[in-house]
């Protein structure tokens, strides 16, 4: 059965982050050697782990993708407000895994809402205020550069705006309102380019050669992994990239990365969302893919079909 390229890639970028975020989130926090010494090496959807996972279980890496798709999906609404509701919403039912600077700037922002309450002003913060919280947690420095979950709300806006230069601006303004500091955003940023001209690649048959040209611009290497890497963008997107341009499949690609150890979840959530769209969702082993829970699937399935639509159109909210 014929399926359209853009649609392909799209679908793939989006479930080929959420089944790498799976397969990865089991060996959070493990080293190469602890990796091998319990599972020897990992190329399946497994449970238990660091995070006492389910086969299949995704973490905060998905549910940001899938906050931000839901957001830019919000028809007559600026999805920049909505996805700060969606965050205090998600914040306020203590998600099992959340980095600590989203966690510390999602504190301050809650903070701020509750003394306007005590005031009766009812209304939620203004953008202004989330960005102001974010600033205070980058100058606090509190937990160093490990900032590579904002990684997650990359993904969607390029396969959502046809113009990489709007999809760069939406991930922009996603990344600040937690990590509010000009280096992380354009890091992100980086990655959304990347990421937008392998769906170019799929949609009008844009050279590999040029992506890989387009990496050689950024801060990013794709000469060498990195073992135990700590999570920051570069490191991430290192050893995703590594894999991306050093393997044949989507599967080689992300079970290479997720054994690398530490960020499992967030380095088989991005290595997966380049793989995803480069070889196509038709080229995700289906038993991995049937492993999510079946509301995960449900919205990935939504997110696909929206970004389609839009990309289609060249509209881009």
């Amino acid at each position: 059965m014929f399926i359209d390229p853009l649609y392909n890639s799209i679908k793939g970028a989006l479930f080929g982050a959420a089944v790498g975020d799976a397969l990865g989130s089991p060996l959070k926090s493990m080293t190469v050697d602890k990796i091998q010494a319990n599972f020897d090496y990992v190329s399946e959807m497994i449970g238990g782990g660091t995070m006492c996972t389910l086969p299949g279980n995704i973490t905060d890496e998905t549910q940001l993708m899938l906050m931000v798709a839901e957001s830019m999906a919000q028809e007559n609404a600026d999805p920049i407000l909505i996805f700060c509701q969606k965050l205090l919403i998600w914040y306020s039912l203590y998600p099992k895994d959340i980095s600590m600077n989203t966690e510390d700037t999602l504190r301050r922002v809650k903070h701020r809402q509750e003394v306007y309450n005590s005031v009766g002003d009812t209304y939620p913060i203004g953008v202004e205020q989330w960005l102001l919280s974010a600033m205070e947690t980058t100058q606090a420095n509190a937990f160093g550069t490990e900032h590579a979950d904002v990684l997650s709300r990359a993904i969607f806006p390029p396969l959502y705006c046809a113009d990489a230069e709007l999809a760069a601006n939406r991930v922009g303004m996603f990344v600040r309102l937690t990590h509010n500091d000009n280096t992380i955003a354009q890091e992100a940023i980086y990655f959304s380019n990347i990421l937008h001209q392998i769906v170019d690649k799929q949609e009008k048959g844009v050279s590999l050669d040029i992506v890989r040209n387009t990496v050689m611009c950024t801060p990013f290497l794709i000469d060498k992994e990195l073992k135990d890497p700590k999570p920051t963008i570069v490191n991430v997107m290192n050893n995703a990239l590594f894999a991306l341009f050093n393997t044949e499949t989507y599967e080689d690609c992300v079970i290479k990365v997720i054994n690398l150890g530490i960020c499992t979840n967030t380095m088989g959530s991005v290595a997966g969302a380049l793989a995803g769209a480069l070889y196509g969702f038709t080229n995700i082993k289906k038993d991995f893919i049937n492993k999510l829970p079946h509301m995960y699937i449900k919205r990935l399935e939504n997110a696909a079909n929206v970004a389609h639509k839009a990309r289609l159109t060249e509209f881009c909210m």
